[in-house]
């Protein structure tokens, strides 16, 4: 790495702002205000460290004009002296701290990575190769409120077990080792971070055993039409479990599409869908969108299903057979009623038609409606397909995504 002095701390610079900063046993970084005369004489001071920091602007020297009254008898006599008194720009103190990380680590910033601020501390965010980037906290203040995350502490009198996480900022730049171990720990800290995020499909509690296993055969069926392959063998799962920390017994299933993988993990009420490409966890676009319909896909069918069997354990004659009887029971009124009514013999039986036409309709609606309550609900859940239509799903669904995206 090409860096000038300017952008990283010494080995010397270290030790001074680290005794500098025990010195002032300050709790606000922003309020440090230290009489250089008080340290001059101390035996870790370095006029040379100090003049490297100001050029870096860690260090900011004031010269304060303090008024001292002095009596000579009567007489009163004011002197004016000047003091020259020493302060720390936090910001700058944590932008060359990450540079310095960055270079005794042999790592190089892939960009100019920001120093933000949030209440009492500031923060920077590591691109660490996954959908997620990690966020590294700095403490230049006491009063700190955040108790999750990796916190680095400027301050020494802080309560470590209030965080999560808590390294002291000259630490990770000790020596090299320690800087890139320090790395590889925000590396690891990330992708533990992304298992976080992942598509999920919520599971319908309200489904047995037998019925869960057709909602979940839709996913396998998509995936595949998709152009997926799924296989056993455990070495699928590798290197990715390894290195993101998942338990391979939590993985389910491993879905595979060239350089693409999709672990299918179940936790508790909702099926995850965790994606790589190239050994790196990133939600791919296509899949994403994919994953939101075949939600859509699946809620659907479910609502259909639970539909029907509803109605079917609504049904107040649940046996086929006896539905058919009360329907057979039926039948032969209404031809009699017909053949009354349509051979001209009426007014041998009766007086009026409406009522032959009453009854006939009343007859033709029981049969109806027996049908409707009875039957149909066992007709569509015996002839219902968890299945069904999702190759043409699929194929809609991706014409739909290119629509979109040649928009």
């Amino acid at each position: 790495m090409s860096n000038s002095n300017n952008d990283f701390y010494s080995t010397s610079e270290i030790r001074f702002l680290d005794q500098l900063l025990s010195y002032s046993e300050c709790d606000d970084l922003n309020s440090l205000n230290i009489n250089l005369d008080n340290i001059k004489d101390l035996d870790w001071f370095d006029e040379q460290d100090l003049l490297q920091l100001r050029l870096k602007g860690i260090i900011d020297i004031r010269n304060i004009s303090i008024s001292k009254t002095n009596f000579e008898g009567s007489l009163e006599k004011v002197s004016v002296h000047e003091s020259a008194y020493l302060s720390v720009n936090e910001e700058n103190l944590i932008q060359i701290w990450v540079n310095s990380v960055f270079y005794y680590a042999s790592e190089n910033i892939s960009q100019s990575i920001n120093i933000l601020k949030q209440d009492n501390y500031f923060y920077i965010e590591i691109d660490t190769d996954t959908d997620s980037k990690m966020q590294v906290n700095f403490i230049v203040n006491k009063n700190v409120s955040e108790t999750h995350g990796l916190f680095i502490s400027f301050i020494n009198n802080i309560h470590q077990n209030l965080f999560e996480e808590l390294i002291y900022w000259d630490e990770p730049i000790a020596n090299q080792s320690s800087a890139i171990a320090f790395i590889q720990h925000v590396k690891q800290q990330g992708k533990l971070l992304s298992n976080r995020n992942f598509n999920y499909i919520n599971t319908p509690p309200h489904l047995e055993s037998t019925e869960l296993e057709g909602f979940k055969s839709v996913i396998k069926t998509y995936l595949e039409k998709l152009g997926y392959s799924t296989s056993n063998s455990s070495k699928y799962f590798r290197p990715e479990s390894i290195d993101y920390s998942i338990p391979e017994e939590m993985i389910r299933e491993v879905y595979t599409l060239g350089e693409q993988k999709i672990f299918i993990i179940e936790n508790q009420n909702r099926i995850e869908f965790h994606t790589f490409s190239n050994g790196l966890k990133k939600s791919d676009d296509l899949i994403t969108f994919h994953i939101s319909k075949m939600n859509q896909l699946v809620e659907q069918k479910v609502q259909v299903y639970s539909r029907n069997k509803y109605r079917k354990s609504m049904n107040f004659a649940k046996d086929f057979k006896f539905i058919l009887a009360y329907i057979i029971s039926f039948v032969p009124s209404v031809l009699s009623s017909a053949k009354i009514l349509f051979t001209n013999k009426v007014d041998s039986v009766i007086s009026s038609k409406w009522l032959l036409y009453t009854h006939i309709s009343s007859a033709i609606a029981m049969i109806i409606l027996l049908f409707l309550v009875g039957l149909y609900p066992q007709i569509r859940l015996y002839f219902f397909s968890w299945n069904r239509n999702v190759k043409s799903k699929v194929k809609k669904f991706n014409k739909e995504y290119k629509n979109i995206n040649s928009a």
